[in-house]
């Protein structure tokens, strides 16, 4: 068994992900939470999100994922903000999480997801060429 102190929040974080990878998301979850609580990382938090939204507990990965987006690395922070965009778009918050894609859809790691969702969030406010127009973009960033 890991130890529970601040030194074992890595082994913690990477058993949830192995856990949450491998299709376990119930068997992850503890995982992720201690690695959160044992070095309240942004990392930690993230997966930890990442498991809540896969089992649909979508106030708490919403949490986690604002916990995340404070993260000095800006990488971590743009997925926390990509999660926190998909629940909103969950939850029929469309023109919250346009705001939120708005910025990702500058960075090219993010773009073609963020252009998708952006498109799911044209469809569902009924704007269909501006839904057409980010499908056709997201294809641009990512052709394959």
């Amino acid at each position: 068994m890991i130890s529970d102190d601040e030194r074992a929040a890595p082994a913690h974080l990477l058993l949830a992900r192995v856990q949450l990878e491998a299709g376990h998301p119930e068997e992850a979850l503890p995982e992720a939470r201690r690695a959160a609580t044992l070095a309240d990382l942004p990392e930690a938090h993230l997966v930890l999100a990442k498991v809540l939204e896969s089992m649909n507990k979508l106030d708490q990965a919403i949490a986690e994922y604002n916990l995340a987006r404070r993260s000095p690395d800006a990488a971590i922070g743009s997925q926390a903000q990509l999660g926190r965009a998909r629940i909103l778009v969950r939850m029929g918050a469309t023109k919250d999480a346009l705001s939120e894609l708005a910025a990702l859809a500058r960075e090219p790691k993010l773009r073609a997801q963020a252009l998708l969702l952006t498109g799911d969030c044209y469809a569902d406010l009924q704007q269909g060429d501006r839904a057409r127009h980010a499908y056709e973009d997201a294809v641009h960033a990512a052709p394959d």
